[in-house]
């Protein structure tokens, strides 16, 4: 190591050529000065990659504090300087890019650590690599990136939820999840990581870290966060397995035996774990609401939202009368077609467009449907796009929403945006906006009685409500199970009508039947076909005061 840099390469390496331009400059010019230390920045950056990479040396800073750990120090991306992360928008003030960071992502003008980090060397898959740089950099992330077993079980679930940018917050999450898990074992254990912990003997212990990090509370067996509790569990049973797939491959034979002990005590046991904090998630939501939207609410929401969109289709297609209107035509989708939000959000130009040039249907096809039901043919367009699972499911586009549609896709011409997605944001962003967000939003604005009832899912459960109370067939409700998305089961399990109205509306007539003593004539009758009159309901009345009169 030299301490005086440019004296030796000024003796030692005057006749390689960038040392020979700085020479050229003018003596104790403020230029020569500034390339002699880029040069020196460029060795150092050479030298802490070598180092970064290999675990092995000690690294050079711009500025070193004693307080600060290696993990703090992030390279410019400009002149290659080794900064610490809370430093170094200072000094990337001091180099005069502007012009040079316009071309760059919007997201990354403003975050130089962001662009910093992708200068140090990294052991990861670049899908992972690229999913740890949008990550909260804290040391939970930390604890988590630089763990061997956790960040395979990472590589794993990207593999596999990679391909798909909105299931990039789940996976962020679930390693996330784990660097906790670390921070706590890591205050009273030897062995600093996930690989130590996956042992018979310390089973006991990661249960007592897992009972922690949930916020467990052992005079009410209750847990601050069940749900947690419940996902390490599944995540630790993988860890475990990557960890026997990697010991069979290597033909590690101790390793084996542990992995397998490991995961017949977690099969075993674990369950002290999961089951008390199932029962704490089933309380809380055993006297939830169950709320859903008023129609009321959903008919001021739909007229809110035309006109604001037949506002903006006499407005100039800028920027931002784009980006309302694309909000307002998302809003439409989702709130006609009672879609999941992301569903919609997530439709493509080519399946927009795929949609609007399918064909006629057959005319023996027409002829089955009445007059009424061949002019919406002729209305409605039919999109088809992938929904939960990789299930295939249709979205239906009114006449009236394709022109609101179409004034977007001309100012996406002029504003020169080129995302897949139908509904994109204005560049440099290629994503599209969050369809419970552009909901929430209108819904506030239109001025409906109860805003927070207007979601996405409540929206499903009112559809499924309504189309309960019309009593559709078998067959009917099949279509319209198939059209949201989801199998008839869960159709039937989870988008039913409210117990407490079943209960009040349906049960409560045969109860008042057999009680007022009316039972006569309602042999072979339906829930439905039972009536009790008011006569009915005053002799139930009358024997009831008698009885409390009696007691």
């Amino acid at each position: 190591m030299k301490s005086k840099i440019a004296r030796h390469l000024q003796d030692v390496h005057a006749e390689e050529l960038e040392v020979a331009k700085v020479l050229s400059l003018p003596k104790r010019s403020k230029e020569r000065r500034r390339q002699w230390q880029n040069l020196t920045n460029k060795g150092d950056y050479s030298h802490n990659y070598k180092v970064l990479e290999h675990d092995d040396g000690i690294v050079i800073p711009k500025y070193r504090k004693k307080e600060a750990e290696i993990d703090n120090y992030v390279p410019c991306q400009h002149c290659l300087g080794l900064y610490l992360k809370k430093d170094l928008w200072k000094h990337v003030k001091s180099h005069d890019v502007k012009d040079a960071d316009n071309n760059l992502p919007r997201a990354h003008r403003r975050q130089p650590q962001i662009m910093g980090k992708l200068l140090l060397p990294s052991k990861h898959s670049k899908p992972l690599t690229s999913l740890i740089e949008c990550m909260q950099d804290d040391k939970i992330t930390h604890a988590a990136s630089q763990d061997s077993l956790v960040t395979a079980f990472g590589e794993r679930l990207m593999d596999q939820y990679g391909d798909k940018q909105h299931l990039w917050a789940m996976v962020s999450q679930r390693l996330r999840e784990l660097g906790r898990l670390l921070l706590v074992a890591k205050q009273s254990f030897v062995k600093k990581d996930l690989k130590g912990l996956l042992h018979p003997k310390e089973f006991d212990f990661v249960v007592q870290c897992v009972r922690d990090v949930a916020g467990y509370n052992p005079d009410d067996h209750s847990y601050q966060i069940p749900t947690l509790a419940m996902r390490l569990g599944g995540s630790l049973k993988k860890c475990a397995n990557i960890l026997l797939s990697e010991a069979i491959k290597s033909e590690d034979e101790e390793l084996q035996r542990i992995g397998k002990q490991y995961l017949i005590l977690h099969d075993a046991e674990f369950s002290k774990v999961s089951a008390k904090a199932k029962k704490v998630l089933d309380k809380q939501k055993f006297n939830a609401p169950k709320t859903v939207p008023l129609c009321e609410d959903v008919s001021t929401l739909h007229s809110y939202l035309i006109a604001q969109a037949s506002a903006y289709l006499t407005l100039p297609q800028t920027e931002t009368n784009y980006s309302c209107m694309v909000q307002v035509c998302l809003s439409l989708i989702i709130l006609f077609n009672r879609k999941r939000s992301g569903e919609a959000e997530r439709l493509k130009m080519e399946e927009y467009k795929r949609g609007l040039l399918s064909g006629t249907p057959d005319d023996e096809v027409l002829e089955t449907l009445t007059n009424f039901e061949r002019s919406l043919v002729n209305k409605f367009s039919r999109i088809e796009t992938e929904g939960k699972r990789g299930r295939k499911v249709a979205i239906i586009v009114t006449d009236t929403c394709r022109e609101y549609i179409e004034y977007c896709l001309q100012a996406r011409t002029l504003l020169n945006i080129k995302s897949d997605y139908l509904f994109a944001k204005p560049f440099p962003s290629m994503y599209p906006y969050r369809g419970c967000d552009a909901i929430r939003k209108h819904a506030i604005e239109s001025g409906a009685k109860h805003p927070s009832h207007l979601t996405s899912t409540k929206l499903r459960k009112h559809l499924a409500t309504m189309s309960q109370i019309m009593q559709l067939s078998e067959g009917s409700q099949d279509m319209l199970a198939d059209f949201m998305g989801h199998s008839i089961r869960v159709h039937r399990e989870f988008y039913r009508l409210p117990l407490d109205v079943l209960h009040k509306a349906k049960i409560a007539k045969v109860l008042l039947a057999i009680n007022s003593g009316s039972v006569q004539g309602m042999k072979g009758k339906s829930l439905e076909e039972i009536e009790v009159d008011d006569q009915g309901m005053d002799n139930y009345a009358n024997k009831l005061h008698e009885q409390l009169v009696y007691v």
